[in-house]
């Protein structure tokens, strides 16, 4: 190339020593002012509804102008060290395997995580990053509680009542049968509406009541001999008649025992609080329905694509998300490299398979459809279906 002087807007005009052709070769800085546009307009249509015909040109014009962007890493909140009041953490399944855990407060997403499952480990690196907060409310899965007592012992933890409602509802269903049931039915439905220590004091003193009244209703026993087809079936000798009422209460006798149903009630000191903190998940719920939508939106794209778009949508919630031009410059500040997710999904699907290095042609593993099977100690998972995900090639001009 030899410089061939200068277009009518005074831009250089440069020319080919092979073939003889000119062009124009923007200065560094106007590229990156481009680039800037263009990040803006990729994480602009990211996290929005509207599809690719929409954007300024046509669909492929702009795929063509923002394939690059797929390839810069979504940076995470800095640490700051802020002690919070309440934090609340959740985990949300997408396609291909991946399980996204986010940590938020009232306001902003402080945090998230990719795993391949909601194991301890990987909610202690979602935690890890962050201080220590008085009030972590979680839906009970068992690895948070475990990173939870590990990394913040001294945190107080607050089970989602409205989580806790729906594992009741799971084991009575909406309309119980058996007077017992349908009052521990009426008894759980009373967890979202307490608001003061005194009512919580009422409503454990009933719980009480209520065990001491049927725990001989509870403890009766159902044997093979009365029940041969499905003591055939399940191996057992003997069953609890009334195991899903049993199992109801004591999950609410173990809670309530725990200390972990009224949390929100009391300040650190054992004081009433006033306010009262949150009695559920319906923050961090609110951000996963965010995603989900974004998700929906852009149907078809492939599970990294997913999950790019899932971490724009929460850089953008949080306190103080970085300009596209700061995004850029970190990224050449740090040699420009290639985003990472570890760990890999467990059960990656077939159009993820030659991605994660596995053999073509191995048949994806088949899940339990978790419909409800015969029985009077029926499975108590819920029979809906859940809403997956297909994912195939977002752009054939780009491929992860």
């Amino acid at each position: 190339m030899k410089k061939n002087g200068h277009t009518a807007a005074g831009a250089q005009r440069w020319k080919c020593t092979s073939c003889a052709l000119s062009t124009t070769c923007p200065s560094g800085r106007a590229r990156r002012h481009e680039q800037a546009d263009e990040l803006a307009d990729f994480i602009a249509w990211a996290t929005s509804r509207h599809t690719q015909d929409e954007q300024e040109g046509s669909a492929r014009a702009f795929r063509r102008r923002t394939c690059w962007c797929w390839q810069v890493p979504v940076p995470h909140p800095p640490v700051t060290g802020q002690v919070h009041d309440q934090i609340f953490i959740d985990g949300i399944h997408l396609s291909g395997g991946w399980v996204l855990l986010i940590a938020r407060d009232r306001e902003h997403v402080l945090e998230w995580q990719w795993a391949a499952n909601e194991s301890a480990q990987a909610y202690t690196a979602l935690l890890e990053r962050l201080a220590p907060a008085d009030v972590v409310t979680t839906d009970g899965a068992a690895g948070a509680l475990a990173a939870i007592a590990h990394l913040w012992p001294s945190t107080r933890v607050q089970r989602c009542l409205v989580h806790v409602h729906r594992d009741i509802i799971r084991d009575l269903t909406m309309h119980p049968r058996t007077e017992p049931a349908r009052a521990l039915l009426a008894l759980s439905r009373r967890l979202t509406s307490i608001t003061s220590v005194d009512q919580a004091s009422a409503w454990l003193t009933m719980l009480h009541d209520f065990g001491h009244t049927f725990r001989e209703w509870m403890s009766q026993r159902t044997f093979a001999a009365q029940d041969p087809a499905w003591a055939s079936k399940t191996g057992k000798t003997w069953w609890y008649t009334h195991e899903r009422t049993r199992r109801a209460y004591r999950r609410l006798a173990r809670l309530a025992r725990q200390g972990v149903l009224f949390t929100y009630l009391t300040n650190p000191d054992g004081t009433p609080a006033d306010p009262p903190a949150c009695a559920t998940t319906n923050h961090v719920e609110s951000i996963n329905a965010v995603v989900r939508e974004l998700l929906h939106a852009h149907r078809g794209a492939s599970a990294y694509h997913q999950a790019v778009i899932a971490e724009w949508a929460l850089l953008l919630r949080t306190p103080q998300p970085p300009t596209p031009t700061e995004v850029l410059t970190q990224w050449e500040h740090d040699g420009r490299p290639t985003p990472r997710r570890i760990p890999t999904p467990k059960h990656p699907n077939h159009t993820d398979q030659k991605r994660h290095g596995i053999p073509e042609g191995t048949p994806p593993q088949k899940k339990d459809s978790g419909h409800a099977k015969a029985g009077p100690d029926a499975p108590t998972r819920p029979t809906t279906r859940r809403l997956k995900h297909h994912v195939c090639a977002y752009s054939p001009h780009y491929h992860s």
